[in-house]
């Protein structure tokens, strides 16, 4: 199953140029890698991103993150996939620009 995550221009190269990151800085202040569903997309973005440009969504294949993934309730009470390592650029399936 895919996952996304949605990174800022700078998130994403930073992940590139070292070929991992430990995400935003959210990320970092609550202590995992925060992805979504395709259904869960348009409110993540409303809700985290809406008046920011230059973003990319991500897509990563869950199986491929292995128990470090845990899936997890969240927002409006939606079970969310939840990453606790480093995300690796060497993961990532498909990087698409995101049209605002």
């Amino acid at each position: 199953m895919l996952i996304y995550k949605i990174f800022r221009d700078f998130e994403l190269k930073i992940l590139k140029k070292f070929g991992e990151s430990n995400g935003s800085t959210a990320d970092q202040q609550d202590g995992f890698i925060h992805f979504c569903t395709a259904e869960q997309l348009e409110e993540t973005q409303r809700k985290h991103f809406s008046n920011e440009s230059n973003l990319f969504l991500v897509s990563f294949n869950s199986e491929k993150l292995d128990s470090a993934l845990k899936w997890e309730r969240s927002r409006n009470d939606q079970i969310f996939p939840h990453l606790y390592q480093k995300i690796l650029y060497s993961d990532i399936v498909k990087v698409s620009s995101i049209d605002v």
